[in-house]
């Protein structure tokens, strides 16, 4: 699994996440579904897409919540 660049549990390589992510950063997640299956012979979900926006934006998410926190600790 790991030479065709597929994570544990995962069907879509590394450089369909990454695209998949880009264009939601652009489309909604609907949208991103449609045209990954016009892209690709089975395209993946929206939910999954949704999934994948998440995990590279909770860390972002957590680490600005700590930075609140922090400020209002402060006071």
């Amino acid at each position: 699994m790991r030479r065709l660049g597929l994570r544990k549990g995962s069907r879509a390589s590394a450089k369909v996440e990454e695209l998949a992510t880009f264009l939601a950063t652009y489309l909604p997640f609907e949208k991103c579904e449609r045209l990954m299956k016009a892209l690709l012979p089975d395209g993946i979900s929206h939910t999954t897409i949704h999934r994948l926006v998440g995990r590279v934006v909770d860390p972002y998410l957590e680490e600005e919540e700590r930075e609140i926190e922090e400020v209002f600790e402060g006071e």
